[in-house]
């Protein structure tokens, strides 16, 4: 008897996101900042720690942000739950400033399991099950007015989280007051990555495709890059 196998390869298919111009939007992925409508200012969230001394996520995120700020104010690093997030904004705000632009919330996840930031410190993470419970059972944050308003974008650095509708319209009515603010998430992988030429952190976006091919036989590599034309 012959058997013949499949083998399969994932190929990845990797957008930069340079921090040295206006990003724009990728399609399906409205996640990026609308640089050209004038609105309050940007605040980010780092809402985690790097495992390891070989993960980065974190780290880079965070330094891909200070270089967009410009301003170590903006990026704050050390909250872990929406809820702080909610306290932090709350007891910052600035009264002589319109409400945010945009507030970017990074974080590890996927669209099945929600983010790994957490609903209140030491708590259940971010996904649909908890919270349902959170909405149904926990007060929701007061948030003062000229805070956040239906101009204001939540904007979720997180891997595939855009996917899971019912996820962001859950986050969207937490950050929500009398206005309700924009949702933005992506549904592609996120990662923030050296570019050692330039000397600076940027972002990336990936989507992936499978391709198979009989067991004893591999494409060329030139083949396999042709699959992502």
């Amino acid at each position: 008897m012959i058997r013949i196998f499949q083998v399969n390869i994932v190929l990845f298919s990797v957008l930069m996101l340079s921090c040295n111009h206006a990003e724009q939007p990728v399609k399906e992925a409205a996640t990026e900042e609308e640089v050209s409508v004038p609105r309050g200012d940007t605040i980010t969230f780092i809402m985690g720690d790097d495992a390891s001394p070989d993960e980065v996520f974190y780290r880079n995120a965070e330094q891909y942000y200070l270089h967009r700020h410009q301003d170590e104010s903006k990026v704050i690093s050390g909250l872990y739950s929406l809820t702080e997030v909610a306290e932090y904004l709350i007891r910052h705000q600035d009264t002589s400033k319109p409400p945010w632009g945009q507030i970017n919330l990074v974080s590890h996840g996927n669209p099945f399991s929600g983010l790994s930031a957490r609903l209140k410190p030491y708590g259940e993470r971010c996904n649909v099950l908890n919270m349902q419970e959170f909405l149904k059972n926990d007060t929701l944050p007061e948030f003062p007015q000229g805070l956040i308003n239906e101009k204001t974008t939540i904007a979720i650095r997180s891997c595939g989280i855009g996917a899971n509708k019912e996820l962001l319209n859950m986050i969207r009515q937490f950050f929500s007051a009398s206005h309700s603010p924009e949702i933005r998430a992506s549904k592609y992988f996120e990662y923030f990555l050296m570019d050692d030429s330039a000397q600076q952190v940027k972002h990336f976006q990936a989507d992936y495709w499978l391709i198979n091919y009989k067991m004893g036989y591999r494409p060329s590599d030139r083949l396999i890059i042709n699959e992502f034309n």
